[in-house]
C-alpha cells in the first residue's frame, strides 16, 4: 500500500513489492536481531560450573578425574589440584557426573554459575585382573598359571554366616576340597582333603602357608592337648583375622612348592592396615551351643550272662536317667575377639587378639586358647617397603579321652556282669562311671 497527500486531497493506491524490497527487509531484519543478542546474552546468567574433587578418606585431590555434564558430551579432566572448569554447561541447572579408576562415580545436581562445587568420592575395589599368591616372591595373574586355584573372601563368609575355625571356614566353599573333622569334640582339629582320598594310611593334609612362610598343619601338632584326638594348626589362627585364603589344587603345583605339595596348598592372607584419618575398632562375640542328638536311641544295650546262665541287661541311659543323672551335658562355645587397624601413608598397622573358651558335651572335654596378631607396614620411599607380622597363640585343650578315660567309651562298653562284680563302678567298661571323668 501506498498513500500520497497534495493540495486537493488524498490519493491512495496500492502495489506488490519488488524482490529487491524483500531482500532489503529480511536484511535488514538479520541486522536488527544479531544487533539485539549480545545485549541478550549479557542478561542471561553464567554457565559456568567449576569446583574440585577429592577422596572421601583422606581428602586429597583426585587427578585425572572425568567430569561431565550428564546427557552431554561436555566434560573435563581434573587437574593435578582436582580442579575442573566447565565453561558452557547448556542449561540453567544440570547433573554432573565424575567417574575415575578405583572410586564409585558421583553425581550431583547444581545450578549454572556454581565455582565452588566441592565432590567426593570413594574408594572402591575394581577387580580387573585376579592376581594370586604363589611360592614366587610376587603376587602372579590367576590366568597366567596352569593350577587350577580357589579364592575365598574371608570377609565376605564372615558376613554371610559366623563360623568358628578356619576349617569351618573352607568347607563348602571351594570346589574339590572336602573337610572332615576328626570329632565332635570342643578343640578337635578337622581333615581336609582336596580332589579326594590319595592314600589310606599316609598323611593327605595339604601345606599351609601363612603370608608366605610356612607352618606345621598336621593333626597331631597344635597347642598343649590331652586326650585321644588331634588338634589342628589351622585352627589357631582367628576368621576375623583372615583377609582371604587362596587354595592351589593342581598337582602341578609341585613344581613351585616341591614334592610335598602333591596334597595341595592352602595359603592364607592375613589382614593388614590401611591409611585413614581414624583408627579403626573392632569388636565381636560368638556364642554356641553343643549337645549330644538323641542319645537313647543311638546307644546299644549291652547283655551279660551269668554262670547260672541268666542273660541280663545293662543301659547307661535308662540306669542314669532313673538315677536323675545326665551323662552328657549342652556344651559352651565362645569367642572373643578385639581389633585395631589404621595408619598413615608412611605406615599402617593392624593389630588384633581373639580368647577362646569352649566346654564340650563331656566333663573332660574342654579348650582355653588366647591368640594375638599384629601386622605392620612401612613404606620409607618408593624403592623400600617393609612387612612385619607377629602372632603369639597359646592355651589349653583337653579332648577328652578314647582309650577308657571317657564317658562314650565307658558307656559302649559297659556291662550287667561288671555292674554286679564292681558295684561301684555301676558297670560301666574300664571302671569309669561318667562323674569320675
Amino acid at each position: 500500500m501506498r498513500q500520497e497527500s497534495g493540495p486537493i486531497g488524498a490519493r491512495t493506491t496500492s502495489a506488490l513489492a519488488s524482490p529487491r524490497d524483500w531482500r532489503r527487509a529480511v536484511i535488514a531484519a538479520l541486522a536488527l536481531v544479531s544487533s539485539a543478542h549480545p545485549l541478550l546474552a549479557q542478561q542471561s546468567p553464567s554457565r559456568v560450573v567449576s569446583g574440585t574433587v577429592v577422596s572421601a578418606t583422606s581428602l586429597t585431590p583426585i587427578q585425572g578425574a572425568d567430569v561431565r555434564v550428564q546427557g552431554s558430551e561436555t566434560g573435563v579432566l581434573t587437574d593435578v589440584s582436582g580442579r575442573f572448569r566447565i565453561a558452557d554447561v547448556g542449561a540453567d541447572q544440570v547433573t554432573i557426573v565424575v567417574r575415575r579408576i578405583r572410586f564409585q562415580p558421583v553425581t550431583q545436581t547444581v545450578r549454572a554459575g556454581t565455582t565452588d562445587l566441592r565432590l567426593t568420592m570413594t574408594e572402591a575395589t575394581v577387580q580387573l585382573d585376579e592376581v594370586v599368591v604363589t611360592g614366587t616372591a610376587v603376587g602372579t595373574q590367576q590366568r597366567s598359571i596352569g593350577n587350577s586355584v580357589s579364592s575365598i573372601s574371608a570377609a565376605q563368609e564372615l558376613e554371610r554366616s559366623a563360623v568358628p575355625d578356619v576349617g569351618s571356614l573352607i568347607n563348602a566353599r571351594a570346589a574339590g576340597v572336602i573337610v572332615t573333622s576328626g570329632s565332635g569334640r570342643a578343640g578337635s582339629g578337622t581333615g581336609i582333603a582336596i580332589r579326594g582320598r590319595s592314600t589310606i594310611s599316609l598323611n593327605q593334609q595339604p601345606l599351609l602357608y601363612i603370608d608366605g612362610v610356612r607352618v606345621a598343619n598336621d593333626v597331631a601338632t597344635g597347642t598343649r592337648a590331652q586326650g585321644g584326638a588331634g588338634v589342628a594348626r589351622l585352627n589357631d589362627i582367628a576368621p576375623e583375622d583372615i583377609e582371604s585364603i587362596e587354595i592351589i589344587k593342581g598337582p602341578a603345583a609341585a613344581t613351585i612348592y616341591g614334592t610335598e605339595a602333591s596334597n595341595g596348598v592352602i595359603q592364607i592372607i592375613t589382614k593388614r592396615g590401611r591409611a585413614s584419618d581414624k583408627a579403626r575398632w573392632g569388636l565381636g562375640f560368638r556364642q554356641g551351643t553343643s549337645w549330644f542328638q538323641d542319645p537313647e536311641g543311638r546307644l546299644p544295650t549291652n547283655y551279660g550272662k551269668t554262670s547260672a546262665g541268666q542273660v541280663l541287661t545293662w543301659n547307661a541311659m535308662e540306669m542314669e536317667k532313673a538315677r536323675g543323672f545326665d551323662i552328657w551335658r549342652n556344651g559352651r562355645m565362645q569367642s572373643y575377639t578385639g581389633s585395631v587397624s589404621g595408619g598413615s601413608n608412611l605406615a599402617q598397622y593392624y593389630v588384633s587378639s581373639t580368647y577362646d573358651t569352649d566346654k564340650g558335651i563331656e566333663p573332660n572335654n574342654y579348650l582355653d586358647r588366647f591368640s594375638g596378631n599384629a601386622n605392620l607396614n612401612m613404606t620409607p620411599s618408593s624403592k623400600i617397603d617393609v612387612n612385619a607380622r607377629v602372632g603369639y597363640v597359646t592355651g589349653t585343650t583337653h579332648l577328652g579321652s578314647d582309650y577308657g578315660l571317657g564317658a562314650m567309651s565307658g558307656t559302649l562298653y559297659g556291662s550287667p556282669i561288671l555292674a554286679a562284680a564292681v558295684p561301684l563302678t555301676r558297670g560301666y567298661g574300664f571302671n569309669t562311671p561318667p562323674e569320675v571323668v
